[in-house]
């Protein structure tokens, strides 16, 4: 009765533990991509408003080929 008990209770841990997993919104991503899109790695350039433009450019452009491929 034991082992019925602990098999169920590894198999009910199992998927937890997977749906945890699936929740990361960045699991898969390419840690520069994730990078170029944090507001903290931005705020921390001290980027004029001229530049923060001409960078926002640069990444929607670089989305639409992740997006879309080259």
């Amino acid at each position: 009765m034991r082992i019925l008990w602990l098999v169920s209770l590894i198999c009910l841990f199992g998927m937890f533990a997977r749906e945890a997993v699936a929740i990361d919104p960045y699991a898969g991503n390419d840690p520069y991509w994730v990078l170029l899109h944090e507001p903290a790695a931005i705020a921390e350039l001290k980027l004029n408003p001229a530049q923060q433009r001409s960078l926002q450019l640069l990444t929607d452009e670089l989305d639409l080929l992740v997006e879309h491929g080259p």
